[in-house]
């Protein structure tokens, strides 16, 4: 089922933000109206209640979410952000703009001081901060503490090393999988033969590293990818899994 929001639709035809005094600046360094309308889409097809993000800059991912919450009724997005005066509090004054903000609470703390403290589990959770491996891991392993079994994450700038890195891990260690939505393959590249010649040596697995024994080029997956929590984590503590 496909949802269509006015909100999202006029945020992007006039690509234009508030600061809390009325200046006015253009909407840049977001996410895409194609990924605004999947953010609230999804959101409405799981029926969130409780949401969360971690970055929050302009907040059009942000009004995505909460137009979402909105549409079903209600909700509340916790969004922690400790660098929101870079962005001259324009993600904090744009729900208010947008008759959002009762679904809105803001931290302008870091995620470790915000994520362990809150009670309530969460439907769905946002990753666009520092894109750094570790950090995202940590952001990532503490809202899976709080994601209920069902819950989905979504994560941003999938063009980004670290994050192809990130996903590859916790794809092959989690018990996660991808969020169901329409992947198109790309073309079969010099990569893709490369890889399968690769494969057919003996110990490919231990002599090659995976990004050369499955390019992430290959994958055909988008910018903004999203993962659904199968169960809690109950792996041995002796466990890995080549990522």
């Amino acid at each position: 089922m496909k949802f269509n929001s006015p909100i999202i639709n006029e945020l992007y035809e006039r690509k234009k933000v508030y600061d809390p005094s009325g200046k006015e600046y253009n909407l840049a360094g977001n996410i895409s109206k194609k990924e605004a309308l999947l953010l609230f889409s999804t959101i409405r097809t799981i029926k969130a209640k409780v949401t969360l993000e971690t970055g929050l800059a302009y907040g059009a991912s942000a009004i995505a979410i909460m137009e979402g919450l909105k549409n079903n009724g209600g909700g509340t997005h916790h969004v922690i952000d400790p660098y929101q005066e870079a962005y001259h509090d324009i993600g904090i004054n744009m729900p208010k703009k947008l008759g959002l903000s009762e679904y809105f609470q803001f931290y302008h703390k870091f995620p470790e001081e915000v994520i362990p403290q809150l009670d309530a589990n969460i439907d769905f959770a946002f990753i666009d901060s520092s894109h750094v491996f570790d950090l995202t891991m940590m952001e990532f392993v503490l809202i899976d503490k709080k994601l209920k079994v069902g819950g989905v994450i979504g994560f941003h700038d999938l063009w980004m090393p670290a994050l192809q890195k990130f996903l590859s891990h916790v794809l092959n260690n989690r018990k996660y999988k991808l969020y169901p939505q329409k992947i198109e393959l790309p073309p079969q590249s010099w990569k893709h033969w490369l890889s399968l010649l690769i494969k057919k040596l003996p110990y490919s697995n231990k002599l090659f590293a995976q990004e050369i024994l499955h390019p992430f080029s290959q994958t055909g997956l988008p910018n903004l990818v999203m993962i659904q929590k199968l169960e809690d984590d109950k792996r041995h503590w002796q466990y890995y899994n080549a990522f």
